[in-house]
């Protein structure tokens, strides 16, 4: 059987500055929804979250039951595999699904929906024009595309603070309903020395899970002691990413029995993005950061609880 993989970690763009040197790029409004995978593999339908893979026989997900739901009342399973027939290959779509009661911060539609963002045939993503294809072939939309060309900073800056496109292609948009940002992506798709997909994710400030890159800044601050890393990349921000993802698998989040998941999804959430950043501490920060973070993650978590209480 095939690999269903999941979709590979997007790095921040000033992680990745040779996006900037490429000829040409796609910029993507990047939809702050629930990441979704679906595909023909090994001979099977296979739907999926980010992190679990759903059971078709069982039909009861932990995780996505809305999307799974969706996804089994349309005639993908055979737009999808009458796909992979065609062009004798594994293929599986990568999307955000969004709507009602999915996200916060931005408004995108009045019912859920789901927008694909990349595909990937046999191991290789493919290149945006062949995701525009494939994704039309079986009835499906992908993410607004905001400008193709040559890539800079002004632009960038410019497509990451725009109202969400979706919205507006969707009727209900505004000029204060700022999207999540952008993805850049070269439109010939390639690895670097490494391995790695080159592609880089540019947030918006609102929706930055940096201090300092919540302040309109590009280059983030670099953290020299356990105390400046901590408030730089433990915040408020981040946390509600990190709860969104456990409450996406059913985690009650507001019950103290959970507080041990939440101070772990957000360190191993922290850990994956500042490798770089937290290598670079000496010994006794890095011993500081292990010891200081599951309090801070505490009241960060009593400042959520309590905007949870005014806005109900």
């Amino acid at each position: 059987m095939g690999s269903f993989a999941k979709y590979p970690e997007i790095e921040l763009l000033h992680k990745v500055p040779a996006i900037l040197d490429e000829l040409e790029v796609v910029v993507l409004e990047k939809i702050h929804g629930r990441n979704a995978r679906l595909g023909w593999v090994g001979g099977l339908f296979r739907i999926g979250s980010r992190t679990e893979e759903f059971d078709l026989e069982l039909s009861t997900p932990s995780t996505g039951r809305e999307f799974f739901g969706w996804v089994m009342a349309t005639n993908l399973k055979q737009r999808i595999k009458e796909l992979a027939e065609s062009i004798s290959s594994d293929v599986i779509f990568y999307g955000e699904w969004f709507g009602p009661g999915v996200q916060k911060g931005v408004v995108y539609a009045d019912e859920k929906q789901l927008r694909i963002f990349d595909v990937r045939i046999n191991d290789d993503l493919v290149d945006w024009d062949k995701v525009v294809e494939l994704v039309e072939r079986v009835g499906l939309k992908t993410v607004p595309l905001l400008y193709r060309g040559k890539p800079t900073m002004d632009i960038l800056d410019e497509k990451r603070i725009i109202p969400s496109a979706v919205a507006y292609e969707n009727t209900i948009g505004s000029e204060q309903n700022v999207g999540e940002g952008v993805v850049v992506k070269p439109t010939r798709m390639h690895r670097n020395s490494y391995g790695n997909w080159i592609m880089a994710k540019y947030k918006s400030p609102k929706f930055s899970e940096q201090k300092s890159l919540s302040e309109v800044r590009v280059q983030p601050v670099i953290p020299e002691s356990a105390t400046t890393f901590i408030e730089e990349f433990f915040t408020l921000q981040r946390l509600d990413h990190v709860i969104d993802s456990l409450r996406s698998i059913g985690i009650d989040v507001t019950v103290p029995a959970t507080t041990g998941q939440i101070i772990r999804g957000m360190y191993e959430d922290v850990l994956k993005e500042s490798e770089t950043e937290y290598a670079q501490l000496d010994d006794d920060a890095r011993r500081t950061v292990d010891k200081r973070h599951s309090g801070k993650t505490k009241t960060l978590l009593s400042i959520w609880l309590a905007n949870q209480a005014v806005s109900v």
